[in-house]
C-alpha cells in the first residue's frame, strides 16, 4: 500500500510529528517565526521525504533499526549537517540502520531523504550492480558524480510534485511500484561511490559527550543547571564541551541551554489558560528572574512577545 503526505506549518511541534526518521530533541537555534514544509512518499518498501525550512535548528534523529537512508540537498548550497559533518554541494550523507545522530541546518535549507530495508538494499545493489554498494558504518559522506546526484534530485523533485498535485497517482500500485525502481537505482548509483569522508574517533567520542548532555539535561527538566556542574558530572573541560556542541548541535552549550529553557517556556505559554496563567509564573519556573530580558529573548526568538503567545486562542 502506498500513500503521500503534504504539510506547510508554522508549528515546530507539528512539523516535528511529521518527518521521518524516528525524532527526538529539536531545538530551533535561529531567530523569527518558525515556517516549514515536508512531503512525505510511502511507496512498497521505500520511504521518501523532501523538507524545507527557514530557521536554523539542530535534531536529534534515529534511524530504523532495519533501514538504510541517505540524506542530502534537494537545492546545492542548502546548509546541512549530519552528525557532525557538514555535506559538501556533490556530497550525499550515509545514514546507517539503527544509527542515532545530530541532523543540523545552520540556514534557510532545502534537504530531501530516502530510505529502504537493509536487506532490500543489499539484494536491489547485488542485482542491479552485481555488488553490494551500501558503505560501511565509518562512512561519512559520500561525493557523488554530478550526472548521478543531478538525476537523483530530478526524479526526487518530480515524486514530490506528484505528492502535491496528483497524490491519486501515487496510491496506484503500478505507479508506485515504477517510481520506487527508478528511485531505487538513483539511490544505488549515489551510493556507489569511489570518494568517501570517513568518520573520525574525535567526532565520534564528540557525539557521545553531546549525547550524555543532552540527556543529563532531560533528567533536570524544570531544575537550574549550569554549566561548570554539567562539565563536571560528564568529566570534560568547558572547552571540550564547546567544542562538541558547536560541532555536532551548531550552537555553544550556554546558547543550546538559553534555547531550551525557551522551548519549554513557550511550550507551557501556549497550553496555560489566560485567565489564570501568567507570563511571570511560566518564566521564574524556567530559571528567568529578569523579565524584561526574559520578554527581550523571547521576542527575539520566536518573533513575538510572551503575552501574545498567552493569549493567543489555540490551533484548530
Amino acid at each position: 500500500m502506498s500513500s503521500s503526505f503534504v504539510l506547510k506549518t508554522t508549528d515546530v511541534d507539528e512539523f516535528r510529528a511529521a518527518v521521518r526518521p524516528v525524532n527526538r530533541d529539536m531545538i530551533v537555534t535561529g531567530c523569527g517565526q518558525f515556517s516549514a514544509a515536508v512531503t512525505r512518499i510511502d511507496a512498497h518498501h521505500l520511504w521518501l521525504q523532501r523538507t524545507r525550512e527557514y530557521l536554523p535548528r539542530a535534531w536529534e534523529l534515529a534511524i530504523p533499526p532495519t533501514r538504510t537512508a541517505i540524506l542530502f540537498s534537494t537545492e546545492p548550497g542548502a546548509a546541512m549537517g549530519w552528525r557532525g559533518v557538514d555535506i559538501a554541494a556533490n556530497e550525499v550523507l550515509p545514514a546507517h540502520a539503527g544509527i542515532v545522530g545530530w541532523h543540523t541546518v545552520s540556514a534557510a535549507a532545502n534537504w530531501g531523504s530516502m530510505s529502504l530495508p537493509t536487506d532490500r538494499l543489499a539484494e536491489a545493489s547485488i542485482a542491479l550492480l552485481e555488488r553490494d554498494v551500501i558503505p560501511s558504518r565509518d562512512a561519512a559522506a559520500l561525493t557523488v558524480p554530478p550526472l548521478a546526484l543531478e538525476r537523483l534530485r530530478r526524479l526526487h523533485a518530480a515524486a514530490g510534485h506528484l505528492a502535491e498535485a496528483a497524490p491519486e497517482i501515487i496510491d496506484n500500485p503500478d505507479a508506485a511500484r515504477g517510481l520506487e525502481h527508478s528511485l531505487t537505482e538513483a539511490m544505488l548509483a549515489c551510493l556507489d561511490a569511489t570518494c568517501v569522508r570517513e568518520d573520525v574517533a574525535a567526532r565520534r567520542r564528540h557525539a557521545i559527550i553531546v549525547r550524555r548532555f543532552v540527556a543529563f539535561l532531560e533528567r533536570r527538566v524544570g531544575q537550574a543547571v549550569f554549566l561548570p556542574e554539567i562539565c563536571k558530572i560528564l568529566g570534560v573541560s568547558l572547552r571540550t564541551l564547546h567544542l562538541c556542541c558547536v560541532e555536532q548541535l551548531g550552537v555553544s552549550p550556554k546558547r543550546y541551554l538559553l534555547l531550551r529553557r525557551l522551548q519549554f517556556a513557550r511550550q507551557a505559554l501556549r497550553t496555560a489558560d489566560p485567565a489564570t496563567g501568567s507570563v511571570t509564573e511560566v518564566a521564574t519556573r524556567y530559571g528567568f528572574w529578569e523579565l524584561g530580558r526574559f520578554a527581550v529573548y523571547y521576542r527575539r526568538t520566536f518573533g513575538e512577545s510572551p503575552s501574545a503567545t498567552l493569549t493567543r486562542p489555540p490551533a484548530t
